[in-house]
């Protein structure tokens, strides 16, 4: 080996630290995204909120897109699965028409409980960054398509309420599981999330199912 050749150390010590700073920078970012919206969220308010200088997070995020991306990465996955996913395995086990549905919408919950509010964030940011505007496109056309695998094993299962086609039926939960309605009635008119959860239930089951 040349003598001036560097040395690469591996310290995992060095890595763990890396990974949570960066998970603070990330929870940080989500907190003002949520709370300030995209556009007013600066790169130094996030290095403030997570107690860092601004060049440890540009060093870890390169732009505020990146940011944004990493943080909606983070809320939505799980076990890196992507949400889209997850809906499937989530209602794969299931075998009683009751029991598909149900499994659907308590993923819906979920991930609005854990990601509704930075969700909403990016549908506000999409109108004037046409990047995240494509990421968001990009992932609602994902989720919708998994709906449509659902309500089509409901029809297969005779399921499905007399005129309600499997289409529309994945209209349906697509409008009961998206941001904007945990947005109304938790965050604008103050529901509890238990009363959200059974608005959520009671109303695909009475539109749905026969």
């Amino acid at each position: 080996m040349r003598k001036d050749a560097k040395r690469r150390y591996h310290s995992p010590l060095r890595e763990r630290k890396a990974a949570a700073t960066k998970a603070a920078i990330c929870d940080a970012a989500a907190r003002l995204f949520v709370q300030d919206g995209y556009l007013l969220t600066s790169m130094r308010a996030v290095a403030a909120e997570a107690g860092v200088g601004e060049r440890t997070v540009y060093a870890a995020f390169p732009t505020k897109r990146d940011l944004f991306v990493h943080c909606l990465w983070v809320a939505t996955r799980v076990d890196d699965v992507d949400a889209a996913t997850q809906l499937l395995r989530r209602t794969s086990d299931a075998d009683e028409p009751t029991e598909v549905l149900a499994a659907a919408v308590d993923f819906g919950y979920d991930l609005m409980d854990r990601a509704g509010a930075l969700i909403y964030a990016i549908v506000e940011a999409a109108a004037s960054d046409p990047d995240l505007a494509a990421l968001h496109v990009t992932g609602r056309d994902r989720m919708l398509e998994s709906l449509r695998e659902v309500t089509k094993r409901l029809d297969e299962l005779d399921a499905l309420a007399d005129g309600v086609s499997p289409q529309e039926a994945a209209d349906i939960l697509y409008v009961l599981m998206s941001s904007h309605v945990r947005h109304l009635l938790v965050e604008h008119r103050g529901w509890t999330t238990d009363r959200y959860r059974e608005f959520l239930h009671n109303v695909a089951a009475s539109q749905i199912l026969r």
